[in-house]
């Protein structure tokens, strides 16, 4: 029974970034910060959730933008370097 809640334990601590990763996606919510911090799937997955009907090319291209203006901003919130990038 212990081996079990370990081996719970460890694979749930494995997956908290994957989660905080995925549960942060809103431009609103997330600083410039937590998106450069991201790897680039998911810097695709924010890019997805926040310009849905765009196309994959214009995303790549909004999310080059949003990373350079990002870079200079870390304590920006996305939603305003968005903005800012487009």
């Amino acid at each position: 029974m212990t081996r079990i809640l370990l081996a719970l334990a460890l694979a749930g601590s494995a997956s908290l970034p994957a989660f905080a990763q995925s549960t942060m996606m809103s431009g609103d919510t997330m600083s410039c910060s937590d998106y450069t911090a991201m790897d680039s799937a998911g810097q695709m997955k924010a890019m997805e959730t926040m310009d849905a009907g765009m196309s994959a090319d214009d995303q790549m291209k909004s999310g080059e933008m949003l990373a350079s203006t990002c870079k200079d901003h870390p304590d920006m919130m996305v939603d305003d370097a968005m903005k800012m990038s487009h």
